[in-house]
């Protein structure tokens, strides 16, 4: 070795031989770790739950090929073969069929069958390495191998062998295990048998007694078995059985060889029976995994396992099943009982496991579960027992085998009775099956002899015979047996898959023939009486309740379409087939799903079957139902409701009623019908409250079910509870019986023909005379004809039953014809009625329509037709106008015909002439003049009538008018009288001129016109339509009582001009003086004369007008600006002249008038002249319409009481005024006194007092307080003389001057006038005697202030003038008026100035102060979501409604706190204003209410606890008189004495801690909002999807969170599933948050981060995070949307995350262990290699040195 390892070049070569094979060892190590995507996986699979747990028809922990840590596997593998085979089906064959059957036990396989089972195996054959493999020793098959020593043999005693088949390779050969031998097999390779080349069975396990013989299949797939035929031992001549895995005896005992089944397949193999597992008489199986797939039995039972077993191979006296998957098998049997998946035979006893049996189905009865005669089945809670659903039944024929049909098994209760069983208690039995089933067995002992006699009267069994019959077939539905038929014995533990519809878990059918009904061995169908024999039922069994019966047929269909219990199911059978019954397990031995217990009380519910009968209403006889079903409601003593609905036999069966345990009870009922509103139509009548009395009898029975070794495996105490006797309304009956009222209608048809009328409706009507109808006609049975002096249209028309109405299209242009129909409806009472009608048109009010008047008689006969139906006949005659006779109208199509035609009328015209004459007599051209008149219906129409006609003047210089009245109502006025003459009434108007044009005219007054006319008509064409017209004529015309002579009746009508002038006096005004002109003003009044000498001018009167008044002067103005010169003309305004007319009451003004004109103001100030002025009128000589006015100045006088003094005038000189003085203004503080300098002590100066009003606690409201100012004799004075009374402003200053302006000047009122010197002493009341002033909740001031004034004649100037004026207040105390120091400027520094008038402060008033009681306002806030919910947070301002500019006022604002309340302390509300509240800020999970709450105010309530309440109102103005009908007002006295009590009270709070009924804990007094519960809030909602960004599909196992952006807080989180997650009250609004997917489902990509906000009002708005489609926001739902990674991506993510070590390896898994560790020995050499090749050089180099 040391030459060796010397030799550098083998060291050399020996180093890279090693390399490249470390390199090629590791090559498939590394494609198998870094392999496709599907063969990754990350931990040993474990059964999963919840969310994450595999769905119905998928794939998972349970019910599937489960190989973790199994010998020769790795953890997390996944059988290819189950994955392969999941959801394909072999073809389905249905066997031969037709003429006589082969004998049931050596029938050979099918044509069909052989041939699908040779293209399995021909597609199965693979080439592989031929070897002879002897037996008895382990083996681990490698590569696809043919044994060419099949079978291959394991058989020597207490021996255990171990056969590995790998994955991926086939062996080609039988097996077979006997002499007590133990074998396993395990790998996930597959085992081909050689078929009927071979042993025919791919493994025989065949073992004697104890012998512990013994197969254990761990991964394989078994296939291509086609049954092994001649084995010893079996407890029947099956044929070819087990065609997969043989399990038989050898010999006789108890327990032989045995099956422990934990993974792998047995697929696509068959056999006789057993097709794809054969489990012998004794033999043991266990199934705790592994898959039986699509086996096919022919022509017995078994298609996927046949049973016979009686233990599991341990220590249980049962086979077991306890995971695994059976599917895709079938029986193709047509003569033994069935199982498509699993069959039970006689001798054997199977328990399965948390079962998964739906979607198996069967040709005849129970797709699910089946039980022959000799079958008992327990089924236990749906924890460990079987969801059984959805299965399916083609309900045909059983199986064709008597002893099937028929069979006495031993009673479950008493081994010494017969339950007689089989298929006849539900399918019957016919001649024609027994002739059959003779054909089938024609020469066998069996047959002939055994079950059939050859006279083919009946079938027997024993010493028992079945007599033909139908049973309980024509009661029973197969669909009632789609999941579960057993014959014999059933127990059914609550059953509840969270999926069942109305309360019922199953729907079902019993039926049963007791013992002591067989008479002398033979069952016949009916008893001697009649009755039947046997017991059949519909039954429900509730949700959660168990049931059993006992030595009868259990059919069952389960109400659940899925399972949503929750529940694991490991053991899945499904997609299995059997050509008879049982399509997924078919049992003839012990069945148990599940733990049972052994011993249980069972009170079983029970059906109460009613019937229901209908008679018919006219003959009271019984109807047959036929289609009818009518629906009941059964309520019981504790208001329990049960629904049935009759079926085609009437029968009603009320199931799931509560069983019971005692014996001899009556239940009570009441029945309720519920008829449909067709039913009702139809005639029926419902029936309510109906008394049901229900005696039920009860027996209790303990039924055992054992298996074949007596031993008991489940023993059941089942109280059965039947129905003796039932009693409807106190009668012994089960029958609710209905009467029909039948019912029929006839139809008759009304016509309308319209000719030239518009779109109108026309009524008809239609009047029963069946009563009186011989009072109508002469002889209603023979030739009908109306009586003398019977109008039948009366009949029709007075009182009418019917009324129909028929609306034709507009027929003025085409005749239009429209119809419609009488229909009668008939109840009838007895075989035949007749029936007599009116029909006539009711004539209308439509304006020119003429009505036909044609009647018709009607006469409907009614008869029995049948039991259900009537018959009607109808006849229509019609009456002939001014005839009695009656014509029968006929024809196809028979109705009745009304046709209306149009009658026109025309109008007529009225013509006028026009003139005017002057009020004189004048006549007076028109001048173009347009006049215009209506004319109007009747005497003196009012203003707003409408006219009948207007017309205009057309030729203003004649006058000429005529008007044309269209409506034609006139004309049809005097056609329809006798004479076709009338005289009609008009008014007649005459429209007043407008503008210049009506000045001085007179408009006429309204005339009354009487004008009668005479009308004719004809028939004349319009449009090329036929009318028939009638015209009038004028006859003769009165106005106003005076026949109008004029030929053509012309109405002259008059109107009136007065002439009229004006004239206008001027003046001149001239100012000297060394100041300001002033302002002045004159005076033009007409006086009754000339002033006489020496007259003084004063003397004369005034003249008055008409009516008496004295004439109002004219004035003439002169400001101080035109005056600036000097000089100013005077111009009154112009005089109009009138000449009315010379009568009484007319004004006439032609002739002299005489004026006085003088200047206006101060005697001191003005010029004193007075001039006399003469104006003569007269009608102007050219013109009549004129007057002309001339004036002279007659004199003057210097003053009024002066006498006139001559004055001539020159031509154009105007008399003139003078004046030299001018006004002066002196003002003391801030109250002004006016006086005119020079005047007498008499003269007037005034004062304005004011104060100002001031409200502690709360804001003042304007108009809120009212004060009087009173006059009084000394200060101490309470009442006095009232000056002015007033209100306060919004400010609080309280004006008395504008409340009694006594100064006429609008810019400085004033209130106090003086017209003589003095001191006057004044006090300001504050008034509280009046509604709102007198407000409980203000405490008012008992302040006094008082006001002097000191008022002297000036004896310079003579003017009156105040000298001394200031406020004060009364001093009760010292009883002394104090004055103020403060209305004085500076009165603190300069104390002189107090009293000095000179310096008063102008701005300053004295203050009244009234302060607002203290009160709090509380209010409730809570959530629209829960309003019992108060909410912590909100924050709410108060308000008070302010209707001035500055809007409405904010008074306090506050936060709710525990409870919700919102508690605003000291705000003191008043009477008299509105309030509300205004949500400022949310709380948590809330939104901001957009609106303010409902407007309150305060109303005095004396029978509350503090003297107040609120009330509420929608309207923002305040409505005084709604307050005061509001309020419960109190006396003045009550009043008081409240006030009083309420401020005890707040004192008493100050030192005791109980609380005032009506006030808070202060004292205060406590206000409660209370309307609608308080104010509320609606909660932040927010939704949040999560969706695929291409496919828009739901995305889930995203797991999602929401955090406060600023914060970083989490808020909420949630894994994404196919909804959207609903954030309700979660969010608060104003904060941002981040929406964030923390982890991606499977292929996705994260999505970003959303940013979002909720605002004030619950709006949802994305702010960031919807760049590139990652999400949207619709309303307020975000979705947010994740991106499916591309295939590197995924690989990535991959290699990132599954590089992984899982529990229970080594390595990873990339494959066996043995490559593995070959390759770490191949590194381990090479590195041992390259170290010493390293140490022999470094070795040879020290040699060297």
């Amino acid at each position: 070795m040391t030459k060796l390892l010397q030799n550098k070049s083998i060291i050399k070569f020996l180093g890279i031989a090693l390399s490249i094979l470390l390199i090629v060892a590791l090559v498939p190590q590394i494609n198998i770790a870094y392999g496709s995507k599907d063969d990754v996986v990350t931990d040993t699979p474990t059964a999963e739950t919840g969310d994450n747990a595999p769905t119905e028809g998928e794939e998972g922990a349970e019910g599937v090929v489960d190989t973790s840590g199994e010998a020769g596997s790795q953890p997390g593998d996944i059988d290819p073969k189950a994955g392969a085979i999941e959801g394909e089906e072999l073809p389905e064959s249905d066997g031969p069929s037709g003429g006589t059957l082969e004998e049931p036990q050596t029938r050979a396989l099918s044509v069909e069958t052989q041939q699908n089972l040779q293209q399995t195996v021909a597609s199965r054959a693979a080439k592989g390495t031929e070897k002879e493999l002897g037996g008895n020793s382990n083996y681990t098959i490698s590569e696809n191998t043919i044994n060419t020593k099949s079978p291959l043999v394991f058989n020597k005693k207490d021996e255990q062998y171990t056969l590995t088949i790998n994955e991926g390779v086939t062996l080609k050969s039988d097996i077979k295990v006997t002499n007590g031998a133990k074998l396993t097999i395990q790998g996930k390779g597959t085992i081909e048998g050689y078929g009927d080349e071979g042993q025919g069975s791919v493994i025989i396990v065949q073992g004697k007694n104890n012998s512990g013989t013994k197969l254990t299949v761990n991964g394989p797939t078994i296939t291509g078995g086609t049954g092994a035929t001649q084995i010893s031992n079996l407890s029947t001549n099956w044929g070819k059985v087990g065609g997969g895995i043989l399990v038989c005896r050898d010999g006789d005992g108890t327990r032989f060889a045995a099956l422990e089944f934990k993974s792998g397949t047995v697929e696509n193999n068959t056999a006789n029976a057993g097709g794809g597992i054969f489990v012998g008489y004794r033999c043991g199986l266990n199934m705790s995994g592994g898959s039986v797939l699509n086996n096919t039995a022919d022509p017995h039972e078994g298609g996927g396992i046949f049973f016979d077993g009686n233990w599991d191979g341990g220590s249980n006296n049962y086979g077991h099943i306890s995971k695994g998957t059976i599917k895709g098998n079938k029986t193709l049997t047509k003569t033994d009982w069935g199982g498509g998946g699993v069959y039970i035979n006689n001798e054997g006893i199977l328990q399965i496991d948390s079962a998964t049996i739906t979607n198996n189905t069967a040709k005849s009865l129970g797709g699910g579960v089946a039980g022959c005669p000799h079958a008992k089945i327990g089924i236990g809670t749906v924890d460990t027992g079987a969801a059984i659903y959805g299965n399916e039944e083609n309900g045909k024929d059983g199986p064709l085998s008597p002893v099937l049909i028929f069979n006495t098994p031993p009673s479950l209760v008493s081994s010494d009775k017969k339950a007689p069983s089989g298929d006849f208690l539900v399918q019957g039995l016919t001649t024609d099956k027994i002739t059959q089933l003779l054909k089938i067995y024609p020469n066998r002992e069996e047959g002939v002899g055994k079950y059939i006699p050859t006279n083919g009267e009946y079938i027997t069994y024993g010493s028992y015979k079945l007599m033909p019959g139908s049973y309980g077939k024509d009661l029973f539905d197969s669909d009632l047996a789609s999941d579960y038929y057993c014959t014999l014995g059933s127990y059914i533990a609550g059953t509840n898959l969270g999926d069942h519809s109305n309360g019922m878990a199953w729907e079902g059918f019993v039926a049963s023939f007791p013992a002591n009904k067989i008479k002398n061995g033979t069952v016949t169908e009916k008893a001697a009486d009649g009755t039947p024999n046997w017991f059949a039922s519909k039954i429900a069994i509730p949700v959660n309740e168990s049931y059993e019966v006992h030595d009868a047929t259990l059919c069952l269909k389960n109400t659940a379409k899925k399972d949503n219990s929750g529940k694991p199911r490991k053991v899945i059978i499904e997609d299995n087939t059997s050509d008879t019954h049982g399509g997924g397990v078919s049992c003839n031995g012990v069945l148990k799903f599940g733990h049972i217990p052994d011993k249980e009380e069972v009170v079983n519910s029970y059906t109460l079957t009613l019937n229901k009968e209908i008679l018919n209403s006219i003959t009271n006889e019984p109807i047959a139902l036929g289609n009818d079903t009518f629906n009941f409601t059964l309520k019981d003593e504790n208001g329990k409701a049960y629904n049935a609905t009759s079926d085609s036999n009437g029968t009603i069966n009320f199931m799931a009623l509560p069983g019971s345990k005692q014996n001899g009870v009556t239940k009570e009922f009441t029945l309720t019908e519920n008829l449909t509103d067709d039913q009702i139509a139809a005639g029926f009548t419902p029936k309510e409250d109906i008394e049901v009395k229900v005696k039920l009898d009860v027996s209790k029975e303990t039924a055992k079910y054992m298996d074949k070794d007596n031993r008991v495996v489940l023993e059941r105490t089942t109280y059965t509870t039947t129905v003796s006797n039932v009693m409807i309304d106190n009668e012994n009956t089960s029958t609710v019986t209905n009467i029909l009222d039948l019912k029929t209608s006839a139809k008759i048809p009304v016509v309308k023909i319209a000719d030239g009328i518009a779109q109108e409706s026309f009524s008809f009507c239609l009047k029963e005379i069946t009563g009186n109808i011989n009072e109508v006609v002469n002889d209603p049975n023979g030739n009908v004809a109306l009586k003398d002096g019977v109008n039948l249209a009366e009949q029709a028309l007075v009182e009418p039953n019917r009324t129909v109405i028929i609306t034709p299209g507009d027929a003025t242009s085409a005749q239009k014809t429209d119809t419609a129909e009488f229909t009668f409806e008939y109840t009838p009472k007895s075989i035949s009625e007749t029936h007599w009608y009116a029909i006539a048109e009711q004539a209308g009010a439509t304006p020119n329509v003429s009505y036909d008047d044609t009647a018709y008689l009607v006469k409907v006969d009614v008869s029995l037709s049948g039991e259900r139906s009537l018959d009607t006949s109808e006849k229509i005659y019609k009456a002939v106008p001014g005839s009695r006779k009656l014509e029968e109208v006929t024809g196809d199509n028979v109705s009745v015909t009304f046709e209306n035609v149009a009658i026109k009328y025309a109008g007529f015209e009225l013509p006028l002439t026009k003139q005017i004459l002057t009020t004189l007599g004048k006549n007076l051209p028109l001048n173009d003049r347009k006049f215009s008149f209506d004319l109007y219906e009747g005497d003196n129409s009012a203003a707003e009538a409408t006219s009948v006609v207007k017309g205009a003047t057309t030729d203003p210089k004649t006058g000429k008018l005529n008007l044309q009245i269209a409506d034609g109502e006139y004309a049809k006025g005097a056609f329809e009288e006798a004479s076709h003459e009338k005289e009609f009434t008009f008014t007649l108007k005459e429209t007043p001129l407008e503008g210049d044009a009506a000045n001085f005219i007179t408009t006429i007054e309204p005339a009354t016109v009487k004008v009668t006319l005479s009308a004719a008509g004809q028939r004349t064409t319009e449009n090329g339509r036929s009318v028939y017209l009638v015209t009038p004529m004028v006859k003769t015309v009165t106005v106003d009582g005076i026949d109008v002579e004029v030929a053509n009746n012309d109405i002259m009508v008059t109107n009136r001009y007065a002439p009229n002038g004006t004239w206008q006096f001027q003046a001149k005004k001239f100012f000297y003086g060394l100041g300001e002109p002033s302002d002045c003003s004159f005076s033009l009044v007409e006086i009754e004369r000339a002033p006489g000498e020496d007259e003084a001018i004063s003397s004369i009167a005034v003249k008055k007008d008409l009516e008496n008044k004295e004439f109002t002067p004219l004035v003439a103005s002169v400001t101080k600006d035109k005056l600036a010169t000097g000089e100013a003309t005077i111009e009154f305004p112009a005089i109009t002249y009138v000449a009315e007319g010379k009568g009484k009451n007319q004004r006439n003004d032609i002739g002299d008038h005489y004026y006085l004109v003088t200047e206006n103001g101060d005697d001191a100030a003005k010029d004193t002249t007075a001039y006399v002025v003469k104006v003569t009128v007269a009608v102007d000589k050219n013109d009549p319409a004129k007057l002309t006015a001339t004036g002279t100045v007659l004199g003057y006088a210097d003053d009024l009481d002066s006498a006139l003094n001559p004055l001539v005038l020159p031509e154009g000189e105007l008399p003139a005024f003078y004046n030299t003085d001018t006004y002066d203004l002196i003002s003391a503080a801030s109250y002004s006194v006016y006086a005119a300098s020079g005047e007498p002590v008499d003269q007037v100066c005034y004062v304005d007092p004011k104060i100002v009003k001031n409200l502690e606690g709360r804001a003042i409201k304007s108009g809120e307080f009212a004060f009087k100012l009173i006059q009084v004799a000394n200060y101490n004075d309470t009442e006095g003389e009232l000056i002015s009374a007033t209100t306060n402003d919004e400010f609080g200053m309280v004006d008395f001057d504008k409340a009694n302006n006594v100064s006429g000047d609008l810019e400085n009122p004033s209130c106090l006038a003086y017209t003589k010197p003095g001191t006057y002493y004044y006090r300001v009341i504050e008034d509280t005697s009046k509604g709102g002033m007198n407000d409980q909740s203000v405490l008012y001031s008992d302040q006094v202030i008082t006001f002097t004034t000191v008022i002297k004649q000036d004896e310079t100037t003579g003017q009156l003038v105040c000298t001394d004026m200031y406020y004060g207040w009364w001093d009760a105390a010292t009883n002394q008026n104090v004055r103020f120091d403060e209305q004085y400027a500076d009165y603190e520094t300069q104390p002189g100035n107090i009293g000095d008038m000179s310096k008063l402060n102008p701005d300053w008033h004295p203050t009244i102060n009234n302060k607002a009681r203290p009160m709090d306002l509380q209010v409730r806030k809570t959530s629209v979501s829960d309003r019992d919910e108060g909410l912590v947070g909100a924050t709410y301002a108060l308000y008070m409604v302010n209707e001035n500019p500055q809007g409405d006022i904010w008074l306090a604002e506050a936060t709710s706190e525990e409870g919700g309340w919102i508690i605003y302390k000291n705000v003191s509300l008043a009477t008299n204003n509105l309030y509300y509240f205004k949500e400022t800020a949310a709380p948590a999970g809330h939104t901001v209410s957009e609106f303010r709450s409902p407007y309150f105010y305060l109303v005095e309530d004396a029978t509350s606890a503090n003297g107040y309440a609120l009330k509420y109102t929608d309207t923002k103005y305040f409505d005084a008189a709604e307050v005061e009908a509001a309020a419960i007002p109190m006396a003045a006295a009550e009043a008081q004495a409240l006030q009083a009590d309420i401020a005890a009270q707040a004192e008493a709070a100050a030192t005791d801690d109980q609380t005032q009924p009506g006030h808070s804990a202060d004292g205060n007094i406590l206000l409660t909002y209370d309307k609608d519960g308080g104010v509320y809030d609606e909660t932040t909602q927010v939704e949040v999807n999560k969706l695929d960004t291409r496919t828009h599909e739901w995305v889930e196992g995203a797991k999602l969170v929401i955090l406060e952006k600023e914060s970083g807080k989490e808020v909420a989180s949630w894994t994404s599933g196919k909804a959207p997650q609903k954030l309700a009250k979660t969010l608060n609004v104003g904060i941002t948050y981040l929406l964030r997917e923390v982890e991606a489902p499977g292929e996705y990509l994260l999505a970003n981060d959303v940013e979002f906000v909720i605002d004030n009002y619950g709006n949802v708005s994305i702010t960031k995070g919807t760049e590139n489609g990652n999400a949207e926001l619709s309303d307020n739902t975000i979705t947010l949307y994740d991106t499916m990674m591309d295939a590197e991506e995924v690989e990535q993510r991959e290699r990132e995350t599954t590089r992984e070590v899982p529990l229970g390896t080594i390595l990873a898994q990339t494959g066996d262990m043995l490559p593995i560790l070959g390759i770490g020995a191949i590194v381990l050499a090479s590195l041992i290699a390259l170290i010493v090749a390293g140490r022999r050089r470094h070795e040879g180099k020290d040699d060297k040195n």
